[in-house]
C-alpha cells in the first residue's frame, strides 16, 4: 500500500513534456493540483502546488525515448 508520502512510479515511451502550470521545468509528475485539475508537473510545483496526499493517487513519471 502507497502511504500518503509516497509516489508511485513508472516510465512512459515518449519526450517529457514541459511543466503544465506555466514554467520552463520539465514535468516530472502527474498530480491533481490545488487547482482541481490533474497536470504534469514538474519537482518545484509537486512541492507546491499539489494538496497534502496527492503522491498517495499520483505517479511519478520517467518518459523514455525509445529508438524504433
Amino acid at each position: 500500500m502507497i502511504g500518503l508520502d509516497e509516489v508511485k512510479e513508472i516510465e512512459l515511451p515518449g519526450d517529457t513534456p514541459d511543466c503544465q502550470l506555466d514554467c520552463d521545468n520539465k514535468a516530472e509528475y502527474d498530480m491533481p493540483t490545488i487547482y482541481g485539475a490533474w497536470a504534469y508537473i514538474c519537482e518545484k510545483h509537486y512541492q507546491s502546488h499539489t494538496p497534502t496526499g496527492a503522491g498517495a493517487i499520483g505517479t511519478r513519471i520517467t518518459w523514455v525515448v525509445t529508438d524504433e
